[in-house]
């Protein structure tokens, strides 16, 4: 079992691989690098947020939380955005994110409920 520094390392390069090529749509996949997600967060070190590596960790937890693409379904995005807003809270890129992210789904969607209507 790798603990600290290591897992650190390796859960930072999941991410980076998994966010590379572009938007991540697969719900298992983004549970799995939710989750790996979390794990970094937990070994980030609060009281040096300001160290060169813990903004590296919330780089790349910020960069897969932007490339998540559930289409169409808007209520499962925002569950995912309201979800890594608790769970993820000591990032402040992260909660800009999540707000800029849910300001495009409402933008996004009302097309769509027009169209129902």
């Amino acid at each position: 079992m790798m603990h600290g520094n290591s897992r650190g390392i390796v859960n930072m390069h999941i991410l980076d691989m998994a966010t590379r090529n572009g938007y991540v749509h697969d719900p298992t996949t983004i549970q799995l690098l939710f989750e790996i997600s979390q794990a970094l967060h937990s070994d980030t070190d609060l009281v040096n947020m300001k160290n060169d590596a813990n903004q590296q960790q919330a780089r790349f937890i910020s960069r897969f939380v932007r490339m998540v693409d559930y289409g169409v379904e808007y209520e499962r995005h925002l569950a995912f955005l309201m979800e890594c807003r608790g769970a993820l809270s000591n990032i402040i890129e992260l909660k800009e994110i999540a707000d800029k992210c849910n300001h495009l789904l409402l933008l996004n969607s009302v097309p769509n409920l027009i169209g129902e209507y």
